[in-house]
Order: structure tokens, then C-alpha cells, then sequence
């Protein structure tokens, strides 16, 4: 482990007082972070944290150790932001992170209206799961990400810490195959019967926004969890084999709707209608990611 990890976690803990709020902004597990927190005291030699029921808190080997930390990591931030202003300058590459469902369809489409208006000599794609693709933004790896946002969620973390537009329109809805393996009833539904379910395992960004709008939890339908994946085009494959019902994008199964090989479940469940976002960190990003930055501010906000 490098301990340049180490000096970010010890100070978002100084900042936080909280173990499981500073794992989340380090994005990692709490146990996990507590490990680097115990392996840096060790490496210095000196508790640097007392633990209480209530915050946790720095010792004096803490406070003295703190401005240190501080002065080295902005020290190294500078150095980085110098070096990457110094490389923007001649650098043409677009670096986009897209979560797995937006990159089949939606990415080629939306960029295709750019293509002839910036100057970019190639194109990155990465695709993730939404918790890698926002990594890549906050570590400098990309330069963009366009994920899905839950439209009522206007207030979340990530947007926060970085700048965005709205570049589409989407919903999930709840979709199955006419002609289903497991012979579940599609007609006469009540409280009793059980639904078989193709669901988004935790990692999804999907997943956290059909959790998040408890649309599932709120209707009188039972259901059981009969398979998972973090990916919509696998859940997508499950329920065009007949394996029971998903919620999917609509931007991904726009075909499969016209063709009706994948038709809506019931009105009981609405469609659950989400934003498409473009990020972007607040620093400078180069003449042609900037040119793309303000394009598209132009074509969707003008």
C-alpha cells in the first residue's frame, strides 16, 4: 500500500471524526479503511486516533502529525495539476467513463452529434459499474462520465463534487419475455402470487436507484430475487430467455420494446423515469474536453 493512501485516509478520518463516513468518501469498505488506518500508526509508531463510542478523534500525535500530511498532499495535488495542465495542452484524447447500459446505445448516438464539432484525434471509452466509473472521474483517469441520475435524487454526493448537464431522458421499467420458462401467471395477479425476479446485484448504479425509489417495495406484488448481476444487458438476456421479470433502461431496449419481444409488466408498476448526466471535475480538463464541455452546454442547456 502506498502511503500516499495512507496520508489521504488519515486526513479525510481527521476531517470526518467517523470511520464509516471517511471509508465512503475513500471509497472503500469500513473494515478495509480501518486496516490502512491501523497499518499507517504502525508505520509511524504512534496511535494517531483515539476511538470513542461517539467520534473518533486525533491524539497529540495526531495534531502534531497533521499539518504534514496536509502539506504533502497539497504539494503533491499541485505537482499533478501542473503536470496534467502541461499534457492537456498537446493532448487531443477524449477519456469518457460510461456505466455498461448507457455505452451500448446511448454513448454512440450522443456522440455521434459531436464528432464533426470537436477536435478530438481519438476517443476512450471506459466501461464499468457506476462506483468504477466515478473513480476514474475523481482520480483523473477520464475526463467525463455519463451515468444515470433517479430524477428526484437532486442532492446526491456526486454531483457535489463535480459539474453536470442533463443529456437525456430515460426510465426503468419493468419488462419480461411473452413466453416464460418458469410459467409465472401474468394474469389475475394478487398479494399471493410470486414473482420471479432478475435483479441488480449491490454494485449497480441501477440497482441504487430502483432501491433508492422503494417502487418494488411499494407495491402489493410478492417476488422473489430468482437471479442477480450488476450488468443490465445480462438481466436484459434473462428476460428475453423468459427467466422472469426486470427493470430495465429503456434507452437499452428500445428494439426490443418495437419488436415486442420484451413487453411491459403490469400498470402496477410505473415506469421510474431518470436523467442522463454528463460529469466533469471543476478542474480544467484541456482545449478539447473543454471544447466538448462547452458544446455540450450549448446544445442542452441553450
Amino acid at each position: 500500500m502506498d502511503h500516499i493512501t495512507w496520508f489521504k485516509d488519515f486526513k479525510t478520518l481527521s476531517e470526518t471524526e467517523n470511520f464509516s463516513a471517511a471509508a465512503n468518501l475513500r471509497f472503500t469498505s469500513q473494515s478495509a479503511f480501518s486496516r490502512r488506518i491501523r497499518s499507517l500508526e504502525e508505520w509511524v509508531g504512534e496511535q494517531l486516533f483515539h476511538r470513542t463510542s461517539q467520534k473518533v478523534i486525533l491524539t497529540y500525535a495526531g495534531i502534531a502529525f497533521y499539518p504534514y500530511v496536509t502539506k504533502v498532499l497539497e504539494t503533491l495535488n499541485q505537482g499533478i495539476d501542473e503536470a496534467r495542465k502541461a499534457g492537456k495542452t498537446e493532448n487531443t484524447t477524449l477519456r469518457i467513463a460510461a456505466t455498461h447500459a448507457l455505452s451500448l446505445v446511448f454513448f454512440p448516438n450522443w456522440f455521434r452529434q459531436f464528432e464533426t464539432e470537436i477536435t478530438a484525434r481519438s476517443v476512450q471509452l471506459f466501461s464499468d459499474t457506476l462506483d468504477a466509473c466515478e473513480n476514474h472521474l475523481v482520480n483523473g483517469d477520464v475526463q467525463f462520465l455519463i451515468g444515470h441520475e433517479y430524477s428526484c435524487d437532486i442532492e446526491n454526493q456526486q454531483k457535489k463534487q463535480s459539474q453536470s448537464i442533463i443529456v437525456g431522458k430515460d426510465c426503468l421499467i419493468p419488462v419480461h419475455a411473452i413466453c416464460s420458462k418458469l410459467q409465472f401467471s401474468l394474469s389475475g395477479l394478487n398479494s399471493s402470487a410470486e414473482i420471479p425476479l432478475l435483479s441488480y446485484s449491490a454494485q449497480s448504479g441501477l440497482g441504487k436507484i430502483l432501491k433508492d425509489s422503494k417502487v418494488i417495495e411499494k407495491s402489493n406484488l410478492s417476488y422473489n430475487k430468482y437471479f442477480s448481476s450488476h450488468l443490465a444487458t445480462v438481466l436484459k438476456e434473462m428476460a428475453l430467455s423468459g427467466y422472469g421479470v426486470a427493470w430495465l433502461p429503456q434507452s437499452l431496449i428500445e428494439h426490443e420494446l418495437t419488436a415486442e419481444t420484451l413487453i411491459p409488466f403490469t400498470k402496477e408498476f410505473q415506469k421510474l423515469p431518470m436523467n442522463i448526466r454528463l460529469f466533469r471535475t471543476k478542474t480544467e480538463l484541456g482545449d478539447t474536453a473543454e471544447q466538448l464541455w462547452r458544446y455540450a452546454n450549448t446544445r442542452y442547456q441553450g
